[in-house]
């Protein structure tokens, strides 16, 4: 389809813009700070010692101005055999070259209509692309589907919805259980962005294993699987434009919403539309297999325990129970030894 038919304004289904100008705020941290109250009291640690600590591989990225990240451990491929295999074929059609018109439409709608928060949402993006599309890509799955914490959150890591989902990728504390996120007193997980990530990939697979489909497998990581099957149910079709009109309200501008972040930013240039607000930094990421806390740490290597909160906020009550498993700390690159 032409760019000049693609970006005119279209009277299209009008689209929730996600959340396009967020941004990690002062209320954002009260929030934070409000939900580290009002879980459980975290238990004293009478063990915390040292001597599991290490530091593991130092890792560049690039963010915008709140955390940095990394994941510390490759995901195996658990896809082969499958009778969907995640990995093939492309996220979404070829819409721009494709009949599919009210696809390109509504995109292009949403293109024109939230063009700015697209720079600022987008170059945040930028910023985390390919930490995060390698966790989804060490799955087997298409990298482009990291866009979605995009559309999720607008890349805010301590975004908190009404409804209670909380971080980059929004999840509500009883499915990040499922899929194995530690969410208590001591440890919220859904804070930690690129663990939380590979909870998304978990998910997005398993989805798409289900349906076949990535707008089917997209939608239900809104609504959930069985909204999208009950929307199969009386559509009697599992035709992403057949079960439309029977899909949640809110779900219905989900997968278009997605569609219009990939596009934006696959031809952001084409577009005209700059990568606004990321910046690089380096951090290092520091393993612990033993009880200790953000005290001992920040004493340990000179950096204050308000910059370990900002870049752990995971770590709910300063301490890091790393005798119950691994974790992974962030300390700024430039204190290391």
């Amino acid at each position: 389809m032409a760019r000049a038919v693609l970006l005119a304004p279209f009277l299209a289904l009008l689209l929730p813009c996600a959340g396009a100008g967020a941004q990690v705020t002062h209320r954002d941290l009260e929030d934070l700070e409000r939900h580290r109250r009002e879980v459980r009291p975290a238990p004293i640690l009478q063990s915390i010692g040292s001597d599991s600590l290490a530091w593991d591989v130092m890792v560049g990225v690039e963010t915008w101005d709140f955390l940095e990240g990394g994941a510390p451990e490759e995901v195996p491929d658990t896809t082969s055999g499958s009778s969907h295999a995640p990995g093939r074929g492309a996220v979404i059609p070829v819409f721009w070259e494709s009949p599919d018109t009210l696809l390109s439409a509504m995109v292009a709608d949403y293109i024109v209509r939230h063009r700015n928060g697209l720079a600022t949402v987008l170059g945040r993006f930028a910023a985390y692309e390919d930490e995060l599309g390698r966790i989804f890509t060490l799955r087997g799955l298409p990298g482009d589907l990291a866009i979605l914490a995009a559309v999720e959150s607008a890349m805010n890591p301590l975004a908190l919805s009404r409804a209670g989902a909380r971080g980059m990728w929004q999840f509500m504390a009883g499915t990040a259980r499922q899929y194995g996120l530690r969410c208590d007193g001591l440890v919220d997980e859904r804070l930690d962005y690129t663990r939380s990530a590979e909870a998304a990939a978990a998910y997005l697979e398993k989805a798409f294993l289900r349906y076949g489909d990535w707008r089917l497998a997209i939608s239900s990581y809104n609504c959930g699987p069985a909204a999208v099957d009950r929307a199969v149910a009386r559509a009697g079709s599992d035709d992403y434009w057949d079960i439309y009109p029977y899909l949640p309200t809110e779900t219905r501008g989900y997968f278009p919403a997605f569609a219009a972040f990939l596009y934006a930013y696959l031809y952001r240039d084409d577009l005209g539309i700059p990568l606004r607000g990321h910046r690089r930094e380096r951090y290092v990421l520091y393993r612990v297999d033993d009880d200790t806390t953000f005290a001992e740490m920040a004493s340990r290597f000179g950096v204050g325990v308000r910059e370990l909160e900002r870049l752990n906020p995971q770590f709910l009550a300063g301490i890091i129970p790393g005798k119950t498993r691994t974790y992974y700390l962030r300390i700024p690159a430039d204190r290391l030894p």
